[in-house]
């Protein structure tokens, strides 16, 4: 049998374990093709009529383009190495029998790029149809006809290719772990606890998007103009969704075990959940980092339009912008913020799958099930808590920016916190994922006991 034909045979029997990374490919493919076919259609429009948002329009869901390409390599990467994760076993059984570690990885980046073409599609369909809905919902805010949606092939090409490339580079990793996997020590403990790590591409991606908001920042002070300040703190917002798409998933442990380690011990759940999590650092990453940036995309653009409003009124005693409205968060944050929201749910719902072990463990020391579901409740809810602390600390990289260019603007500058568009978006990350973790538990919590203890041999 040749490695291909072995790669979809595998592929078809072990189809349930890739459907997370489907979801996410799917609904990244979605808001990639919803992004490009505003663009194309922005390139239509007169510079003046009825649509009065046409000359921001496509750099706007340029931008959204880009941001959702950062956000999808995190996703798709989260939910492919939980699945290198999940088939540790099966991949030294391949060695076992004669594969190469070489072929192992073409096996897994075969399958991915597979996945990735059905998500696109699958996908396409979905994504006009939300470009559709998001064109008549932003004329609509502006009392405006919406204008029809221009169909031309760079439209459907375009986010095709841009998904293959989001798909290959987020399997770099977990090809590389899968080379690296041990049959003997596999084949005895099928539980992968790798931790992430700061790489030289890290730091790298850290210092240009670093080195690129200052320059913004520092162009756009200098114009001393509202226009260009709103654009550059979008640029901000961008480079600080790719900073912590870099380093959020390295921080993400040690701010979780920092915070945690404060609260006390009294509960046997959060006692639990604190010892499971301390012992898969990767589910604390894979989580928290898409809920940061669920509530930092949304509170940025709040802060900016919130910032500039309450500075007009100390500076004049009246406002000439609005806060934030549903336009600016349709156009900036609501398409990567709900390819992270997915991502982290897939992520959360894919290792809840794999809690037999654990929860046969804790039962036969003495766990009830009500302590069991309390310790899933726990794991969510403190990964969220995670999330929302990082999300903050991005929030304040993005508030300086907008101190900073608000200062030559308005002679009071004030900054707003974004306390409506930040928690509602944390809260609602939150409970998405307390479903997505508590959905898998319940049928194992219904399980006989003979069963759940037979999970502790698999």
């Amino acid at each position: 049998m040749s490695l291909a034909r072995f790669a979809l045979a595998d592929l078809r029997a072990a189809w349930r374990q890739w459907v997370g990374a489907f979801v996410v490919l799917v609904t990244t493919a979605a808001a990639l093709t919803c992004a490009v076919a505003i663009v194309v259609t922005a390139d239509t429009l007169p510079a003046r009529g009825p649509f009065p948002m046409n000359s921001s329009l496509g750099s706007l869901a340029g931008m959204n383009a880009g941001i959702v390409a950062v956000v999808g390599v995190v996703m798709v990467r989260n939910v492919v190495d939980q699945i290198v994760a999940q088939r540790r076993r099966a991949m030294a059984a391949w060695m076992l029998v004669g594969l190469l570690p070489r072929q192992v990885a073409i096996v897994v980046a075969s399958q991915g790029v597979v996945v990735a073409m059905a998500a696109a599609v699958a996908s396409t369909p979905l994504g006009v149809g939300a470009a559709y809905l998001a064109l008549g919902a932003l004329a609509g805010t502006v009392g405006a006809p919406a204008p029809p949606l221009v169909a031309r092939p760079s439209a459907l090409i375009l986010p095709v290719l841009l998904l293959l490339g989001v798909t290959l580079l987020a399997l770099r990793r977990p090809c590389r772990r899968a080379i690296r996997v041990d049959p003997a020590l596999a084949l005895r403990d099928d539980v992968d606890v790798e931790a992430r790590r700061l790489s030289v591409w890290r730091v790298i991606i850290a210092l240009l998007a670093a080195a690129g908001s200052v320059v913004g920042v520092a162009a756009a002070a200098s114009a001393a103009q509202p226009d260009a300040a709103g654009g550059a703190v979008l640029g901000v917002l961008a480079a600080a969704a790719l900073l912590l798409s870099a380093l959020g998933p390295v921080l993400a442990v040690g701010v979780h075990r920092a915070w945690t380690a404060l609260l006390p011990d009294r509960l046997v759940g959060w006692w639990l959940a604190r010892s499971a999590l301390t012992h898969t650092p990767q589910r604390i990453a894979s989580v928290s980092v898409p809920i940061a940036l669920v509530g930092l995309l949304p509170g940025g653009v709040q802060m900016l339009t919130d910032s500039m409003r309450d500075s007009q009124i100390a500076s004049s005693g009246r406002a000439t912008a609005s806060g934030a409205s549903l336009r600016d968060l349709l156009m900036v944050a609501l398409l990567p913020s709900g390819v992270a929201l997915v991502g982290a749910s897939m992520a959360l719902f894919m290792g809840g799958q794999r809690r037999d072990g654990e929860l046969a463990a804790t039962a036969l020391v003495g766990a009830t099930p009500g302590a069991q579901l309390r310790q899933v409740a726990a794991e969510a809810l403190s990964v969220a808590a995670t999330g929302a602390l990082l999300g903050m600390a991005a929030l304040a990289i993005v508030g300086v920016a907008i101190r900073q260019l608000l200062v030559p603007v308005f002679p009071v500058a004030v900054l707003t916190f974004p306390s409506t568009g930040f928690g509602l978006s944390i809260l609602l990350a939150t409970a998405i994922c307390l479903v997505a973790s508590l959905a898998p538990t319940l049928p194992m919590l219904m399980r006989p006991p003979h069963r759940a203890q037979l999970a502790l041999g698999d």
